[in-house]
């Protein structure tokens, strides 16, 4: 559902009780509390707000595929193989609102000795080349594409009430610590939603721990 090729008109409703608090909580900020102590949602759905998120989710993204590049070393199940049909819609799009690795714009030598990762290094090559782009004369296929997605999340964030969040795909992760029972493996629950909407909520708690930090420090 979303963004990601498949009808605006025809959502889903909501269909478990964290879905609908988070959907809540997320429609009163907008239409509750957004006009009193903020100017307007549209200025903080910035491209540059969207793309600093877009790139911690790419950073995610690599560290998942660095993991699994090296279980394949050691395993051939299908699970391990990042190039796998099943691999999330929404991380195969984000290949494509970012430059490819071969634009980007690389720091020089005494950058790289400031940055001591390559989470640092990646997120400099990211944002330089983005800041660089975005006053070009020619925008490539990648930002075209990326201001096309940041129109859509503010139309979203405009009609929220319309549009809503897609519920989010629950997926179960086995917790590390030792089973109970034979043949009983204990999981914990992990929601993970459509790209816009993840963007969305991430620009959203940004937002409110910047204003709300502050009231929530010690006398």
């Amino acid at each position: 559902m979303g963004f990601l090729g498949i009808s605006l008109k025809n959502r889903f409703e909501p269909s478990s009780r964290s879905y609908c608090a988070l959907h809540m909580s997320v429609s009163l900020f907008f239409y509750a509390y957004s006009p009193l102590f903020m100017p307007s949602p549209s200025l903080s759905f910035s491209n540059d707000n969207i793309f600093d998120i877009v790139i911690g989710l790419r950073l995610s993204l690599l560290d998942k595929r660095s993991k699994l590049h090296s279980d394949r070393e050691i395993s051939t199940h299908k699970k391990t193989n990042f190039h796998s049909k099943e691999s999330y819609k929404g991380d195969l799009y984000l290949n494509k609102i970012v430059p490819p690795r071969r634009h980007w714009v690389r720091p020089g030598f005494d950058r790289r000795l400031e940055l001591t990762s390559s989470k640092a290094r990646t997120r400099f090559s990211l944002k330089t080349t983005y800041e660089k782009i975005k006053i070009a004369a020619n925008f490539p296929d990648w930002y075209k594409e990326f201001t096309f997605f940041c129109d859509y999340i503010r139309y979203k964030v405009e009609n929220i009430q319309i549009e809503k969040f897609s519920p989010p795909q629950i997926i179960a992760i086995p917790k590390k610590k030792k089973n109970h029972g034979v043949g009983r493996i204990d999981c914990r629950p992990l929601a993970k939603y459509d790209l816009e909407d993840r963007i969305i909520i991430g620009i959203t708690a940004r937002y409110f721990v910047s204003v709300l930090d502050i009231e929530f420090q010690p006398n």
